[in-house]
């Protein structure tokens, strides 16, 4: 039973700052949140392992100012909580000038709060309920933006001047819609023309422009196992983009295969080739104005390189991984590529067993294309993205010459359009629960990652610093 509870309680807490990070995104600063029930649970003072702790820290990391108030628990509250907490003496102090509420705590008063008087003292009428205290419907009627666990009650928003938010569950709203290009106006008006030429002597029309601009970061070459299939894949991310009401722009950058230098000096350039793939991707979106990237790349530099272009850029974007190749088969076992590594820098090259032994695993090794089919830095990259939510669930371990593998290129295409149309970016996804999923996977898979750090935050980005 015990154990059951903790469960429940450590969900609540992620769904409760999952939530309020959906809504508001990572960049909180000037926003005031009422915390409602700081006790673990009610008619106690306990606040140990209670839910409003790391609420109430992961709040203030992403630049809220919170205010709390307990029943009875103020005085341990003040002890345990940040110094940055204020604390109110009662529900209306709690509430007065507050951007949103999040209850916590199930505490009886909280259940027949007068919630008409209490919204006229709340600047925007936005409650996350982490104990289902009130109804949906009735709420809504109050006219609260209203969240709450368990229950399909998270409404789409479109938001006002004040930054507080009018409820779009209608059609005719949620076609209103917006993303970069079209809320700028940048490929619209009379000032527009010269944008809207070039474009069009590419072959696109006002009605491609009209629609959100995704761009395909293809990776694609005939020189890298890895990438030489990804045209294929490219292909129908763009169907996938067509079908959901985008524009795709398709652009490459280089892509190399860091086993083919090894033994000689060329090798240094391995080094610094994920620094030049993230600056082409952030040049690229910045100057060409898009308002959203699908980043398809299968290898060891090349997935962090494409990623921290991605975050830098700081529009919405998804990455397709292009999945591991087939095993090769020997005497009735798998080989990877590491056993024929190991017989050529160790081999008697005297032996004819040996000279056999290698010209077969050379010939067959690699059967085809996708990454090294071993848990090097590739495989370990693919599914490092895949947990870390920047792709889809399932996507990074499917292998490359499947058709499986289309299916989720397709997918990855329509996917891109919700997340421009929603404005969800890197910066929303890649929290702190996010990191330290993305650590405790690679660590679980034994992987090989020497890229990861640096992707996770944006290598020194420029444009945001991510927590973790």
């Amino acid at each position: 039973m015990a154990s059951a509870i903790d469960k429940v309680n450590r969900k609540q807490k992620e769904l409760l700052q999952l939530m309020v990070r959906e809504r508001f995104g990572s960049d909180m600063e000037g926003l005031t949140i009422a915390v409602m029930g700081l006790a673990f649970k009610p008619h106690t003072d306990d606040m140990r392992e209670a839910p409003s702790i790391s609420l109430i820290r992961g709040l203030i990391d992403c630049g809220a100012s919170v205010r709390a108030y307990d029943p009875i628990a103020m005085e341990q509250a003040n002890i345990m909580l940040p110094k940055d907490v204020t604390f109110a003496d009662g529900i209306e102090k709690l509430l007065e000038g507050a951007d949103a509420a999040v209850l916590v705590t199930e505490w009886p008063e909280f259940r027949s709060l007068d919630w008409d008087s209490l919204a006229k003292l709340m600047k925007c009428r936005i409650v996350f309920d982490g104990r289902n205290l009130y109804d949906p419907a009735e709420m809504k009627g109050k006219g609260f933006e209203y969240y709450c666990i368990g229950r399909n009650c998270r409404p789409q928003m479109q938001f006002d001047q004040r930054g507080c938010t009018k409820n779009i569950n209608d059609k005719k709203d949620r076609d209103e819609m917006t993303y970069r290009s079209k809320e700028l106006g940048l490929f619209s008006g009379k000032g527009s023309s010269s944008r809207r030429a070039i474009y069009k002597g590419c072959g696109y029309d006002d009605g491609d422009l009209s629609k959100p601009l995704i761009g395909i970061v293809n990776t694609a070459n005939d020189a890298g196992l890895g990438h030489v299939h990804l045209d294929r894949l490219a292909n129908r991310v763009r169907a996938g983009i067509l079908q959901a009401g985008g524009t795709p722009f398709e652009f490459g950058t280089i892509a190399t295969c860091g086993a083919v230098p090894i033994g000689m000096p060329h090798f240094r350039y391995e080094l610094v080739i994920r620094d030049v793939i993230a600056s082409s991707v952030e040049i690229m979106t910045g100057v060409q104005l898009l308002d959203g990237l699908v980043l398809l790349a299968s290898c060891d530099s090349i997935i962090p390189g494409v990623l921290i272009g991605g975050i830098r850029s700081d529009v919405p974007c998804i990455m397709l991984t292009g999945g591991p190749q087939e095993v090769c088969k020997s005497e009735g076992r798998s080989v990877v590529m590491s056993e024929l590594d190991q017989l050529v820098f160790g081999a008697d090259y005297a032996n004819d067993e040996a000279r056999e032994k290698i010209k077969y695993l050379e010939d067959h090794v690699c059967p085809g294309p996708g990454a090294c089919s071993l848990m090097g830095t590739a495989n370990t990259m693919q599914i490092l993205a895949e947990g870390l939510g920047m792709a889809l669930p399932g996507s990074s371990t499917v292998p490359a010459v499947s058709a499986e593998k289309e299916r989720y290129a397709t997918q990855t295409g329509r996917r891109i359009v919700e997340l421009v149309k929603k404005n969800i970016k890197p910066k929303d996804i890649l929290t702190r629960e996010a990191l330290l999923n993305g650590v405790i996977l690679t660590m679980a898979l034994a992987g090989f990652d020497k890229h990861g750090a640096a992707s996770q935050h944006g290598e020194g980005s420029r444009s945001r610093t991510y927590p973790g």
